[in-house]
């Protein structure tokens, strides 16, 4: 992000500019819970340098990519006023002698994470990496901003947590 008074790069979790000392919270647009919508999500994310593609199939659902790989799916569930956001990544299947193992490192990936859980299908074969954000009366883009800095940052040691990193392609 820049500081609109002089062009610094600004840390999103920043309130004013290290360089010029201007608010930052300028230019931030807040929306209610109700004006939410996919388009609204979708230029935030270009903002932050995401391709983003909608998914045929779900109307409500966009695939967010960045440096050539697929970083997340994001969700708008209308009727629970929540965004929800997946990070799925393939794995090395474990053995059914090793499944204990795996399990176990789930939840101490789990345990670990402040801001989403890991969870596996019956099969194995891969992880979902899931958070949600609650809009309450208000949402601001900046918002949006600083939790998928923070759910790609979170994504990112939980895969690279050593419970998990064994079982990483």
């Amino acid at each position: 992000m820049k500081c609109t008074n002089c062009q610094t790069n600004v840390d999103l979790s920043a309130r004013f500019c290290p360089s010029c000392g201007t608010a930052v919270t300028a230019g931030h647009e807040v929306i209610s819970q109700s004006e939410v919508t996919i388009e609204w999500l979708i230029n935030i994310l270009k903002g932050m340098g995401y391709i983003v593609k909608p998914v045929e199939t779900a109307p409500d659902v966009i695939l967010a990519t960045k440096d050539g790989h697929v970083h997340f799916h994001m969700q708008i569930f209308k009727d629970m006023n929540l965004i929800g956001f997946q990070s799925v990544w393939e794995i090395k299947k474990p053995s059914w002698l090793n499944k204990d193992d795996f399990l176990a490192a789930l939840n101490t990936a789990n345990s670990k994470g402040w801001l989403c859980s890991v969870f596996t299908p019956d099969s194995l074969d891969m992880i979902y990496i899931s958070s949600y954000i609650y809009p309450t009366e208000s949402i601001s883009n900046r918002d949006i901003m600083l939790f998928v800095k923070n759910f790609n940052d979170a994504v990112i040691l939980m895969l690279q947590s050593p419970e998990l990193d064994k079982y990483m392609p």
